[in-house]
């Protein structure tokens, strides 16, 4: 069993926290870059949730026969493993932006005044995880979220 490549998908919120996601990868034996059909299992990278691609690939809880078909599908089981993965990278990714921000931000204040925070706390972080060797466009995300934190009044 192998997770296909990433494939953009229409934007749909999760229907338990909310965020919003338009990626998508299949997880099997299939060769081919498979895209979701309505009906096709998905779960929530950020929560874990489980849900069901609708009309449209908007997602929708599964119903009940829907989630013990889940329950028994090898595929759902390696989804959650590698989410487990993927969201311990995160909490090391997060550990070291904040870090960074935290050890130059009172410099940064100092030097360019409260107004520019976010910037120097978006720029520190991203510097810092992309030489500890974070992916950019994760890097980014991360660091968005860290500098938003510290630039809160």
């Amino acid at each position: 069993m192998k997770m296909g490549p990433s494939q953009r998908i229409p934007s749909s919120p999760c229907t338990n926290c909310g965020k919003e996601e338009d990626g998508a990868s299949c997880v099997g034996d299939a060769e081919e870059d498979a895209l979701p059909n309505p009906g096709d299992f998905c779960i929530c990278i950020e929560c874990g949730h489980a849900m069901v691609y609708g009309d449209g690939l908007v997602k929708r809880d599964p119903t009940a026969a829907e989630v013990q078909i889940m329950a028994a599908d090898p595929r759902i089981l390696a989804i959650q493993r590698a989410r487990g993965y993927v969201m311990k990278d995160k909490a090391k990714w997060r550990e070291i932006a904040r870090g960074n921000i935290e050890r130059n931000l009172a410099q940064c204040v100092e030097e360019d005044g409260a107004d520019a925070v976010f910037d120097s706390a978006y720029t520190l972080a991203v510097d810092a995880l992309i030489d500890a060797g974070c992916a950019p466009d994760l890097a980014r995300e991360i660091a968005k979220e860290e500098a938003q934190v510290f630039a809160q009044p």
